[in-house]
């Protein structure tokens, strides 16, 4: 699995992720920033089956905690993704930034 820059899909990305062995492209629908704070694509609270994206930068392991606590609070448990959960689903044609 890969994640598209900036969650760009396009038949070029597509075609570059074939040939570098990738089964599924994933796109996501929450970003954890700087603040700590989780930012869904439309403001609204974590719901099941979200995706948060999070990038190696200095920090991540204070944002992991946070996402965690917010998570439970919210009464719901983070799983891995696997290529069974994107089996028949549409990618994702805009960024949550809407590029």
């Amino acid at each position: 699995m890969g994640r598209p820059p900036y969650g760009a899909f396009d038949r070029t990305v597509e075609a570059a992720a074939f040939r570098g062995g990738l089964k599924a492209l994933v796109g996501w629908s929450a970003t954890m920033g700087g603040t700590g704070r989780v930012r869904t694509w439309d403001g609204r609270k974590l719901e099941p089956g979200e995706i948060v994206l999070l990038h190696w930068v200095p920090g991540l392991g204070h944002q992991m905690v946070q996402l965690l606590r917010t998570i439970h609070a919210q009464h719901l448990n983070p799983t891995p993704l696997t290529p069974a959960d994107f089996a028949g689903v549409a990618p994702q044609r805009r960024s949550l930034d809407g590029d």
